[in-house]
């Protein structure tokens, strides 16, 4: 073989290994679609078949069913189109969430709720940089949530309700200035509510363990929904706490352990009877159950020491308004001091002093009567025979002529 033949093989095997090392990467699964994949090895089970289409002969994973993908690489790369969206709702998958999905570098929504996901959220997800939706509701999820949460500038809507989480809430929840929706309602956190929720629109945290009275400087500029029912939150509704809620807001504050009088705030006063309804010792408005007036009457005198007619007036009784609930009304009545006579004894005095005029009124009426029938028979004649009585009509011309004037009158038989 001569020289020539020799470097025309040479540069010929040489072309093709470099032509094959450049295509066989052209046409592999890109970065984004590995990371994907991590999760389909990690579900359990498909029912609904909807991991299916992942496949790892595909070049880019933008066709897969739930995958968005947008051209933010460079143009003629495997990279040119990435994923930003990762959406399988109620989806009836069964497993967990791999790190590797919060490697995917320009993921921005992430909606896996309303599946069987279990285990703990990795905490690659936390330091996602762009990352704007989280929605993984009604799962199996556990464990707590991290501190390096904060780390989320990006994040605007997180939804994490009806899980198992607990543990307390990172404080720096409230730092993330662009978050406008946070539910994480029906978890088992516990520990007190943070304060400075200064941009989010939509808060709810009912349903957990939280405790502790209400913040002062809750923040809530900017609330439209406030949901803090069905936890043990204790103590008095301040009027700062009030102050910060706007008056076209809706709120919810049942069934905690809140106590004292409602502020009487605008925009608490302009909520229904049910958002304050289940604590047992909050009164005013708009709950029916209004709240005690305290006495400002003076202590009445002794009523042992003055007369039986003065002692029928009942002493005056403390002020409680009529709205108040019966469980009021006995404490306070049990609580005020017993002086003079006790109101079955002032009732009896009553009775017996009402008797006892009732009884003279009628002796007097029948001495007067007595004496009146007396004067009548010493005036007039006796008795006609055979038991005959006079006419009326004379009886009562005699008792109109005067005594000297009056002259017997014989009575014919």
């Amino acid at each position: 073989m001569s020289f020539i033949g020799i470097n025309l093989h040479f540069f010929t095997f040489a072309f093709v290994l470099v032509l094959v090392q450049v295509l066989v990467p052209a046409f592999a699964l890109n970065t984004d679609g590995v990371l994907l994949l991590s999760f389909k090895y990690s579900i359990l089970s498909d029912p609904l078949s909807v991991l299916e289409s992942w496949n790892y002969d595909d070049v880019t994973p933008c066709s897969w069913k739930g995958v968005t993908c947008k051209e933010l690489g460079l143009p003629g790369t495997p990279d040119m189109f990435r994923v930003t969206s990762l959406t399988l709702p109620e989806s009836q998958l069964l497993g967990s969430i791999p790190p590797d999905l919060g490697f995917i570098q320009h993921l921005r929504r992430l909606d896996l709720s309303n599946n069987f996901l279990n285990g703990s959220l990795p905490s690659s997800f936390f330091n996602s940089t762009e990352l704007q939706v989280i929605s993984l509701s009604g799962n199996e999820i556990s464990g707590e949530l991290p501190e390096s949460i904060g780390g989320m500038r990006s994040l605007q809507f997180l939804n994490l309700s009806d899980n198992a989480l607990d543990g307390k809430l990172p404080k720096n929840l409230t730092s993330l200035k662009n978050l406008t929706v946070l539910s994480l309602r029906t978890n088992y956190f516990s520990g007190y509510v943070p304060s400075g929720f200064n941009s989010v629109e939509v808060l709810d945290l009912s349903s957990n363990l939280l405790n502790g009275s209400l913040p002062l400087d809750f923040g809530g500029g900017n609330l439209h929904y406030l949901n803090l029912s069905y936890n043990k939150l204790s103590g008095p509704i301040s009027l700062e706490f009030a102050k910060k809620i706007p008056h076209n807001a809706a709120i919810d504050l049942s069934f905690n352990n809140l106590t004292g009088a409602i502020p009487e705030s605008v925009s608490l006063l302009n909520q229904k009877t049910e958002s304050f309804k289940g604590n047992v010792d909050l009164c005013g408005k708009p709950l029916k159950n209004l709240c005690p007036i305290p006495s400002t009457l003076s202590t009445p005198p002794n009523i042992s020491t003055i007369s039986p007619a003065i002692a029928v007036i009942p002493k005056p009784l403390d002020s409680t308004p009529a709205n108040s609930s019966a469980g009021t009304q006995n404490a306070t009545t049990k609580n005020q001091p017993q002086n003079g006579l006790k109101p079955t004894t002032i009732v009896a005095i009553a009775v017996a002093d009402l008797a006892g005029i009732t009884i003279l009124a009628i002796a007097i009426l029948y001495v007067y009567q007595l004496k009146k029938k007396n004067t009548l028979n010493q005036n007039d004649h006796p008795q006609p025979k055979n038991n005959q009585k006079l006419p009326t009509e004379t009886i009562l011309s005699k008792l109109d002529q005067p005594v000297e004037t009056r002259k017997p009158q014989r009575v014919h038989v």
